[in-house]
């Protein structure tokens, strides 16, 4: 037993069961007159797998961690340093440098919740995606199974076919003066132009849907290196900007913001943005793709229906 056989037995019994009574390699397998039925047993497998995959990725949608990372680089740019730079004594005598500091410092306590959201945003999308990996993988390796199953079907019949027109070759030239026989010949061969325009059905479904799980799986790939790479990154920002910040803003409330260098929270806060600029980017351009992914599921959906309704 190949290693191949040796998967698709452990994850698939049922439909090798079903195909141990007329294996696919047999001539009794293409000659019976069920055979219109031919691949169905793989197609409804692969309908059971395709669904469940698809309600597998709805759950692993990136939709929430993008909008916290929307608002956040928005509130980013909105905090404004101009207003803790030096007031001269008159507007420091009418409490405007305070007035300053206070709003400085509540567009620095904004930015903060937001920092904490979009933190929070990801922890969940790197929990959901992990809960959701293995079985999603597990989806995906059947659909490989099955996928493989149908090609090896439709290769029997193709070879099973070429004998089958070579065998009606020589008939129809012995039987040149049998009505009988001729009649005969000409229904096994109207069997065999079905059979070809049904093994072609088969041969392309199984030519979407094995990039379609190839595809699926670099997405669930960059998905999981993605998640790893900001629940590292982000929240090392994070960590640099907050206190940097915050003594920033509780000195700015006391008007005293522009008694401080601001050379050094300015550059935590450029990092900060730099940081949650570039994983926004990461997860729009994994989104764009998980959107493509959606589409393509649904026109294998749209196949299956058609393959399996012929």
């Amino acid at each position: 037993m190949t290693d191949f056989e040796s998967t698709a037995s452990l994850m698939t019994p049922s439909r090798l069961a079903s195909l141990s009574a007329k294996p696919a390699g047999s001539p009794a397998f293409w000659q019976d007159p069920t055979t219109g039925d031919i691949g169905r047993t793989q197609l409804q497998h692969l309908v059971e797998l395709h669904t469940a995959l698809g309600s597998a990725e709805l759950e692993c949608d990136l939709v929430p961690l993008r909008t916290a990372l929307t608002e956040l680089l928005a509130a980013h740019s909105g905090l404004d340093f101009d207003l803790l730079q030096s007031h001269g004594w008159l507007a420091r005598a009418l409490g405007k440098a305070r007035s300053a500091g206070a709003e400085f410092s509540a567009q620095a306590e904004r930015l903060t919740d937001l920092s904490k959201g979009a933190h929070a945003a990801l922890l969940d999308a790197q929990k959901l995606h992990g809960d959701r990996t293995t079985r999603t993988e597990r989806l995906l390796l059947d659909m490989d199974v099955e996928h493989r199953a149908l090609e090896q079907l439709v290769e029997h019949g193709a070879r099973w076919l070429q004998d089958m027109r070579q065998q009606l070759q020589q008939r129809h030239a012995a039987a040149a003066n049998d009505p009988q026989e001729q009649q005969r010949i000409r229904a096994e061969a109207s069997r065999c132009e079905a059979l070809v325009v049904r093994l072609k059905a088969l041969r392309s479904l199984a030519g979407a849907v094995g990039p379609f799980v190839h595809q699926y799986r670099a997405v669930l790939t960059g998905r999981n290196r993605m998640l790893q790479t900001l629940s590292q990154a982000l929240p090392g920002a994070l960590r640099a900007w907050q206190p940097r910040i915050s003594a920033l803003a509780t000195a700015a409330e006391d008007g005293e913001g522009a008694t401080l260098s601001l050379e050094g929270p300015r550059e935590v806060h450029q990092a900060l943005g730099t940081q949650a600029g570039h994983a926004l980017a990461e997860v729009e351009d994994l989104q764009n793709r998980s959107d493509a992914m959606r589409q393509q599921h649904l026109e294998i959906a749209q196949q299956l229906k058609a393959s399996l309704a012929a």
